[in-house]
């Protein structure tokens, strides 16, 4: 879904969509796991975004399928009929899973995945504290996703 973070973006894509490159002016492990975890949590649909430079990935994750939308920059005006919007049936939990597997499998590259911070950074303060927070997060998701499959093992 996420591949390995380089120079600052890395390409987003589920199973029958477009790739999208998302540059690093989002901070996509933070923003996109405290939505999974809000997701989860709640049990509601949640949005993660990704800033493609200059125009924005929109995708709205629901329990049983995904909507991408491109949202093109504000300055360039496009008749409704021109927006591209796309569907993918990944559901909620899949995509959560699938978030949770791309981040931890690369983890010194999602903790780098800041334009402050680079690999050459792990010793600092800001490096380690970034890395925990992820961590931390991932353990979140982590408990989350067992806890609903637990649930749906049990009905």
């Amino acid at each position: 879904m996420l591949s390995q973070p380089d120079c600052g973006w890395t390409d987003f894509q589920l199973e029958g969509t477009k790739q999208y490159s998302l540059s690093d002016l989002t901070d996509v492990p933070m923003e996109w796991l405290t939505q999974a975890i809000y997701g989860l949590t709640n049990r509601r649909p949640f949005c993660v975004t990704g800033f493609m430079e200059p125009d924005t990935l929109v995708c709205v994750v629901c329990d049983q399928h995904c909507h991408i939308l491109y949202e093109y920059d504000h300055d360039r005006l496009l008749p409704e009929a021109d927006l591209p919007h796309e569907y993918a049936r990944v559901g909620m939990e899949q995509f959560c899973k699938m978030l949770h597997d791309d981040i931890a499998h690369h983890l010194e590259d999602w903790t780098a995945f800041d334009p402050l911070l680079s690999p050459s950074d792990s010793k600092s303060r800001e490096y380690r504290a970034r890395k925990a927070q992820l961590r931390k997060k991932l353990a979140t998701l982590a408990h989350l996703l067992e806890e609903r499959a637990s649930f749906t093992a049990r009905k």
